[in-house]
């Protein structure tokens, strides 16, 4: 009598075909997370290359980087408001003459980007700013100065924070968001001979309220007679 052998599913063999789906469900799975974990670490080295990596925030800190500009005639920053500060803003503009606008605000804690953008409608230049809870445009209604802003901009001279360093101010100080100077070898070389210095066309200046007034009332006391 011959014995007929057939394949039975015994509990070990069980086991074995279990641990081997098991094992091949575990390198399936590690191959995913690890296509994941790659797009994720692209996406991140991407965003580190738009935002700059900021790190941890101090809460008794103003914080300022200088980001790559994506397009001409542009500046940004990364930017960290510290919680409960009165904040001023103080924009001097070179071609409105002397004096300066100023905002007051207190914005919400947090990260915020701002941004400068030179853009020529037809013949009109304008200056548009964002930043933390505002946006504005400015018309550069001079004709010269609009020439020089947007014409020569790489031959300006910007004083801002280093381009991916960090700057940190404590919150009850003021700091230069951005200064733009027109040098006065490239006035004469256009023409200009009136003027005996560099030229300020912008300069955007920020910090606590508190900070400002007591610059302000320092300034009067050295004026006064």
């Amino acid at each position: 009598m011959t014995e007929k052998l057939g394949w039975q599913l015994t509990p070990l063999r069980f086991l074995h075909i279990f641990l081997m789906l098991l094992t091949m469900w575990g390198l399936f799975g590690t191959c995913i997370s690890n296509h994941e974990l790659r797009q994720l670490n692209a996406q991140r080295a991407q965003i580190l290359a738009n935002l700059g990596d900021f790190g941890q925030n101090d809460p008794t800190k103003f914080k300022l980087m200088k980001l790559p500009s994506k397009y001409d005639h542009e500046l940004r920053w990364r930017y960290y408001q510290p919680p409960g500060v009165l904040t001023q803003e103080r924009a001097y503009h070179g071609h409105q003459g002397p004096g300066y606008q100023s905002t007051m605000m207190t914005p919400e804690e947090g990260e915020y980007l701002y941004r400068i953008k030179l853009v020529k409608v037809g013949e009109q230049v304008i200056l548009f700013y964002t930043g933390a809870n505002r946006s504005s445009y400015w018309p550069i209604k001079d004709p010269f100065v609009a020439r020089l802003l947007y014409d020569h901009w790489d031959e300006l001279e910007f004083e801002h924070a280093e381009e991916g360093r960090i700057q940190e101010v404590d919150a009850d100080a003021t700091f230069d968001l951005v200064r733009i100077v027109a040098p006065l070898a490239l006035l004469r070389q256009l023409g200009d001979d009136k003027r005996l210095e560099d030229h300020q066309l912008l300069w955007i200046r920020r910090g606590a309220d508190a900070a400002f007034k007591k610059q302000d009332a320092l300034n009067a006391n050295r004026m006064a007679p």
